[in-house]
């Protein structure tokens, strides 16, 4: 339900627009990080749309309707998604609905949640999941079919970035669906997405989740005082999984890694530089983010702190005087060129790049940065 979501103040009311006008359209695509809600944010949409009985912008929560659309049963509202060879079956007959049991259990209990979350919760995170053909042809099979409730249908397919060409397939049935059919594509990474499919659809891109509404969400649901909740909402860039692994206490304090690394990059020493760079290279993709992402967090309060705006830095005490610690070798001008970098850099880790080379290029430049 809409009370699930986080944030995304704007994005609904969008939504709720399309309702209130009568101009819903037949395929949204809703295209953003993980952690930005999309799935969430679909789900609730499609029980607004198949509720019985409105008011406002939320579904009642009281018609038939709406008790099996929250459950995930109701007959009308259908899911694909992407999943890999079935106990009982071969991979070429496998498709969603052989792990639907799965998929209500982990929307109804975590909301927000990744692809690998996925993967770990049907016990397939050594394997690589997709939507395949045979997928195609079963969401053919149940769009081409009268609606059960005599309202709409709705399908819901969480990362059509997983379909590969196979999303041709499903080309004319988006253009042209039935009769008070909607198609809701979730994608966390657009641009792999043919441009044939894209054209199709009314893009919904989605924004960070506001800082002020994710600290206030992370305060009330982790016990963090303001001041918490407000830097790892700062440090997770307005995204709730980021924030939640930050929370979680299963990572290493990151202040030190960073603060190293700058080190590092200004005395250009070969061999610790190196040294830095395997141990980065060998965490975890969302630690190598969190790392990154801290940086840009201290390079932004420098910044604050070099326009004299101290009393809107959200550090610890510890963090403050390490920070005032770098102004010998760090200018405002030299922080906003870094920060450009470290920037490319979270985005280039996101598109699976070569960590370690990249790594190596960046620190080398911004080691020329800093001793410029």
């Amino acid at each position: 339900m809409i009370s699930g979501i986080i944030g995304q103040h704007s994005v609904w009311s969008q939504l709720q627009q399309f309702v209130s006008q009568d101009k819903v359209p037949h395929a949204l695509l809703f295209s953003g990080e993980a952690g930005r809600g999309g799935l969430t944010i679909a789900i609730a949409y499609a029980q607004y749309l198949l509720c019985d009985q409105k008011t406002g912008d939320k579904a009642c929560g009281q018609c038939p309707q709406c008790h099996k659309s929250m459950q995930l049963i109701h007959p009308d509202l259908h899911f694909a998604f992407p999943v890999v060879k079935g106990a009982s079956k071969d991979r070429k007959s496998t498709f969603s609905d052989d792990f639907l049991p799965q998929w209500r259990q982990i929307n109804l209990e975590q909301s927000y949640f990744s692809y690998f979350d996925w993967l770990n919760h049907i016990s397939a995170a050594e394997k690589q999941g997709d939507i395949n053909v045979t997928e195609c042809n079963e969401i053919s099979k149940k769009l081409s079919l009268k609606s059960y409730a005599g309202g709409k249908k709705i399908l819901i397919l969480w990362l059509p970035e997983f379909l590969g060409n196979n999303s041709n397939r499903l080309l004319k049935l988006i253009e042209e669906p039935p009769d008070d059919t909607h198609i809701i594509f979730v994608t966390h990474d657009e641009n792999v997405l043919l441009k044939t499919i894209k054209s199709r659809f009314q893009i919904i891109k989605l924004p960070p989740i506001e800082i002020e509404e994710l600290s206030k969400n992370l305060g009330s649901r982790f016990e963090l005082d303001e001041l918490q909740s407000r830097r790892i909402s700062l440090l997770s860039q307005g995204n709730y999984l980021d924030a939640k692994s930050m929370i979680s206490g299963e990572n290493r304090d990151v202040s030190d890694l960073v603060l190293r690394w700058l080190r590092v990059c200004y005395q250009m020493k070969a061999k610790l530089l190196n040294e830095w760079i395997d141990e980065f290279g060998s965490a975890s993709k969302e630690f190598q983010k969190q790392i990154l992402s801290y940086a840009l967090f201290i390079l932004r309060e420098f910044i604050k702190l070099s326009s004299s705006d101290e009393g809107n830095i959200s550090l610890s005490e510890e963090e403050y005087g390490k920070l005032k610690g770098l102004t010998n070798v760090l200018s405002l001008s030299k922080a906003e060129e870094i920060a450009d970098i470290v920037n490319d850099a979270i985005y280039a880790i996101q598109r699976n790049a070569n960590v370690r080379i990249m790594m190596m290029a960046d620190s080398l430049t911004i080691g020329q940065v800093l001793r410029r």
